[in-house]
C-alpha cells in the first residue's frame, strides 16, 4: 500500500463527521456539536500519540493493542494481553453491531414501511431491521478478508462522492439561478 491508500482509509473519519454533522447538530445543538467533536478530536489525537509511541517501542512487533499489551505487561501482569484482546474486540463488535442495527432501520423505514413483522429468537425479536443488519456485518467481514487495498480503494470512491456532493451543495445554487 502506498501513502495514498493510508490517506484513504482516514478518509472515513472526515466523511463520517460530515455525513453526521446536521443530525448531531439537530440533536444536541450547535455549540454543544462542536465540543463534542473538539473532544473526541482531542482523545483521537492522544490516542494515535500513545499508539505511536507503543509501535517505537516494540518495532518487530505487530498485532494492535493487544499485541503491545502483551508485550509491555509481560513480567508485570501476563493477563493484561487477553484482557486488552478482549476490550479491543468488544469495542469494534458493539459498535459495528450498533451501526449495522442503524442502517437496517434507516433501509427497512425507507425502503420496506410495511415490513413490520418479527420472529422470536432467543428472547429477541428478529425482524426485517436486524436481517439487513447481519447481511451488512456479513458483507463487511467479506470485503474485510479481501484486504486493507479493498478497503482504500472504496475510500477513495466515497471520498470522491462526498466531494462531489459537497461541490453540487457548494455551487448548485449558483448555477441554478445563474449566479455564476
Amino acid at each position: 500500500m502506498a501513502w495514498k491508500d493510508g490517506f484513504a482509509l482516514a478518509l472515513v473519519i472526515p466523511n463520517g463527521v460530515f455525513v453526521t454533522y446536521g443530525y448531531l447538530i439537530g440533536a444536541v445543538g450547535a455549540w454543544t456539536a462542536i465540543a463534542i467533536w473538539v473532544v473526541a478530536t482531542i482523545v483521537s489525537v492522544l490516542q494515535n500519540v500513545i499508539f505511536g509511541e507503543l509501535a517505537a517501542m516494540f518495532p518487530r512487533k505487530s498485532g494492535g493493542v493487544a499485541r503491545y499489551a502483551i508485550e509491555g505487561w509481560r513480567k508485570y501482569f501476563i493477563p493484561a494481553g487477553a484482557i486488552a484482546s478482549f476490550g479491543y474486540w468488544m469495542g469494534w463488535s458493539l459498535s459495528l453491531s450498533v451501526t449495522a442495527v442503524g442502517l437496517g432501520f434507516l433501509l427497512q423505514t425507507s425502503f420496506l414501511p410495511d415490513a413490520t413483522s418479527t420472529v422470536h429468537v432467543l428472547n429477541n425479536d428478529l425482524g426485517v431491521a436486524h436481517l439487513i443488519a447481519i447481511a451488512a456485518i456479513i458483507l463487511a467481514w467479506m470485503l474485510n478478508r479481501r484486504g486493507a487495498k479493498l478497503g482504500a480503494t472504496v475510500n477513495k470512491w466515497l471520498g470522491v462522492i462526498v466531494v462531489g456532493g459537497l461541490i453540487v451543495a457548494a455551487f448548485g445554487p449558483y448555477v441554478l439561478n445563474g449566479g455564476l
